[in-house]
């Protein structure tokens, strides 16, 4: 397991520094994205979720994405994009040559 990220934190509802790292958020897995786009992006998914953290004065919960999970969310979008645009350019290319 990855560590949380080292910079101190505050609670936005109390303003307390007294954080308890919960772990890493895995939701539901997007096994759709494996069987789709493939392992890789599939990876970088889970890569970009965030550490929840929570408050052990209020209870408040709160999260944050380190360095490298912020790189790998705006990667996965990028090369998900990609792949969109590469699918409908191919699409546009192939229903042209049919006519």
């Amino acid at each position: 397991m990855a560590k949380p990220p080292a910079l101190p934190m505050t609670c936005r509802a109390c303003g307390s520094r007294n954080l308890h790292a919960c772990g890493k958020r895995y939701a539901l897995y997007p096994v759709l994205w494996v069987g789709v786009i493939g392992p890789l992006l599939a990876q970088i998914h889970q890569l970009s979720a965030p550490f929840d953290y929570r408050c052990n004065d209020c209870g408040a919960g709160l999260a944050r994405r380190t360095k490298l999970g912020r790189a790998a969310r705006v990667g996965f979008w990028l090369l998900l994009g990609g792949y969109l645009l590469l699918a409908n350019l191919w699409w546009l290319f192939w229903t042209i040559t049919r006519l």
